[in-house]
């Protein structure tokens, strides 16, 4: 088996194993990558691997499931991290590269470009989008009420400036694609806030490109953002809707029907108000290394966590309700949730406190007038962490709580 690696830490690695399921594989060689260069890109290479089980039968769908196990060179502490498959690059990639392609917004008639006031307006009428749209930076992208944007054939719209997509309450704007190859929208890098307000987003998938991907179906990169009184729905993404490094609210709105999670914060300060999840595979709230406040959010039929905290986060929470869902809120991997007038009903698990990481260490969850009906276990408190349950302190009642929920270490 061979896997392209390569090292983005400022120290050299130690490759020990790569893990598919119940099997493992072994270097043929001694693996150590050495480090990232200041101002230079990742140093891959090809490593060849071998099974440990000379009998092992390759099956299919492993190679989506392959887990690299490394260390810091010199350190005992193993660190795991999943293998991402990719397609080579080839020729083709620099003519499909988003990042330098060839602005193209005068090639459209339902654009108006007014230059001194340095705004792109879409026209408010039924537009369709089959090719990429492409809003340099240095202008604001206005879309107004009454507009509906069709995207099709994997078209996709990117804007490297902010963007106000203003509908009314009576007169909305929708963006969906009814081919279901719609790529959505991401902005990135515009360092003026962002406006959206009553928008419907149906029917969205993320954007694919060679050598170029995304999670999310409406994505915010950098790019400070206002959200108010918008529906997203029937996305079929990893992230209907995901926040990277930058600023935000998400006001009175409403997501269902997600493929996966709804809102995936990751390294963002923010607030989620007034807002309700209705049937997401995935969690309705996910937040990574991010500092949030949530008031007055209701989730139902979520597959995984209401509220899940994760890689050393901080989680202010207050009026929550979780209903018919796995676990109503999860704090891990550092991360501290604390959390004021809470219920859970028919949920298998309200609480859950653990790590899941091993670079990460122990969670902590505190929370008053939490109340719950119809929960089959209402904390699950794993060994090291810490919870705090209308003001009662917990004992721990599992020691690997990855394994008893996800049925692994």
């Amino acid at each position: 088996m061979q896997i392209t690696l390569g090292n983005l830490q400022g120290l050299p690695v130690v490759v020990t194993e790569v893990i598919a399921g119940n099997s493992k594989f072994v270097p043929e060689n001694p693996i150590i990558l050495n480090p990232l260069k200041i101002a230079q890109p990742v140093a891959h290479r090809k490593c060849l691997f071998k099974p440990v089980n000379k009998n092992m039968e390759w099956k299919e769908g492993m190679q989506s499931n392959l887990v690299v196990r490394y260390k810091i060179l010199g350190s005992s502490i193993e660190r795991m991290e999943k293998v991402l498959p990719w397609l080579p690059i080839n020729e083709r990639f620099a003519a499909s590269d988003v990042m330098r392609r060839k602005i193209n917004i005068r090639e459209y008639e339902f654009l108006t470009i007014r230059e001194p006031e340095h705004r792109i307006i879409m026209k408010s009428e039924k537009i369709s989008v089959k090719k990429d749209l492409i809003i340099p930076s240095g202008y604001t992208f206005v879309v107004s009420g009454g507009t509906t944007i069709i995207l099709s054939e994997g078209a996709m719209i990117v804007s490297f400036s902010p963007i106000k997509i203003l509908g009314e309450e009576d007169n909305p704007v929708i963006l969906r694609s009814d081919d279901g190859t719609g790529q959505g929208i991401v902005v990135i890098g515009a360092h003026e806030t962002s406006f959206m307000e009553h928008v419907v987003f149906d029917n969205l998938t993320p954007p694919v490109r060679q050598g170029w991907e995304l999670t999310g179906a409406v994505t915010f990169y950098e790019s400070p953002v206002i959200i108010q009184n918008c529906v997203f729905q029937n996305c079929r993404a990893e992230d209907t809707l995901n926040i990277i490094r930058s600023e935000f609210s998400v006001i009175n709105s409403l997501f269902r029907d997600a493929q996966s999670d709804a809102i995936d914060c990751d390294f963002c300060e923010g607030e989620i108000l007034d807002s309700s999840f209705v049937s997401c595979i995935g969690d309705a709230v996910d937040v990574s290394g991010s500092n949030i406040k949530i008031r007055n959010i209701t989730a139902s039929k979520i597959g995984d966590k209401g509220i899940s905290a994760g890689e050393k986060s901080y989680v202010d929470a207050a009026g929550v309700s979780v209903t018919e869902s796995f676990i109503g809120t999860a704090s891990k991997d550092l991360s501290t949730v604390k959390m004021r007038n809470v219920y859970m009903e028919t949920n298998k698990y309200g609480f859950a406190i653990y790590q899941k990481k091993p670079e990460y260490g122990p969670a902590e969850l505190i929370a008053t007038n939490a109340y719950y009906n119809h929960v089959e276990q209402f904390v699950l408190l794993e060994e090291g962490s810490y919870g705090k349950m209308n003001n009662t302190v917990l004992q721990p009642n599992v020691k690997s709580a990855m394994s008893l929920l996800y049925g692994k270490e």
